[in-house]
């Protein structure tokens, strides 16, 4: 995987990954594979490719995909506008059975246990996004965190519902000045967010994050088909 950064002093930095090549070192990404059974691999029978993050058939086995010490994005007033999106799916939205989050993340911070075990909830990382966790499978949370702040931050327990092995795409959009919009398919979704209030990451360095988590003892998948992330130059 290597995916697309630009960056014009003028413009911003951006990037973007339509996953239609998939090499095994990740290259631009930090693969954490967190037992034998779970796999970061290419979903060919995709037009333009997509990856999927298969975590293995026992009970907490895991596959995040993350963007190497390198970050996308800092949403502070100021210092531009963020926007992020990605289009994905999963295997099952059945309660109990998987959890996943993607969004924008500490850098260095979607490796192992990403997604805690049992509950499915974002862990302790500066974080800003999107999660189904294990009591809801249907139901697309939206969440943000800093790290030690006290713990995930749930804007929206139930943004949208989900179908099983169905596309949707998810977004966010910070004004640059003190808001940010969640987004589901293209629609704006929850309240908007003042980056202000209690445990946003206000002024952390985010970059595109990606976690897939089994509950129950089976494997689980999750597409993703692509994804972007640009920052304003301030």
């Amino acid at each position: 995987m290597t995916g697309q950064r630009w960056t014009d002093p003028n413009q911003g930095i951006g990037f973007f990954d339509d996953f239609n090549e998939i090499l095994a070192s990740g290259n631009r990404y930090t693969l954490t594979e967190g037992d034998v059974a779970s796999s970061i691999a290419g979903a060919g029978d995709y037009e333009f490719g997509a990856v999927n993050l298969t975590a293995g058939t026992a009970a907490n086995d895991e596959a995040t995909l993350a963007l190497l010490e390198v970050p996308n994005a800092r949403i502070s007033q100021g210092n531009g506008r963020v926007w992020f999106e990605a289009r994905l799916k999963l295997s099952s939205v059945t309660d109990g059975q998987m959890a996943m989050a993607i969004g924008l993340a500490q850098v260095g911070g979607a490796g192992a246990n990403f997604i805690v075990d049992g509950t499915g909830e974002v862990s302790d990382v500066d974080f800003v996004g999107f999660s189904v966790d294990a009591g809801d499978g249907d139901a697309l949370r939206l969440v943000y965190n800093t790290a030690g702040g006290g713990g995930i931050t749930e804007h929206s327990a139930n943004a949208a519902t989900l179908a099983a092995d169905t596309w949707f795409k998810v977004g966010i959009f910070f004004d640059g000045n003190t808001t940010l919009q969640f987004y589901h398919n293209g629609e704006p979704v929850g309240s908007a967010v003042d980056i202000a209030g209690t445990n946003f990451p206000d002024g952390e360095y985010l970059s595109v994050a990606v976690g897939a988590k089994s509950i129950a003892a089976a494997a689980h998948n999750l597409h993703v088909d692509w994804w972007a992330a640009l920052q304003e130059a301030a």
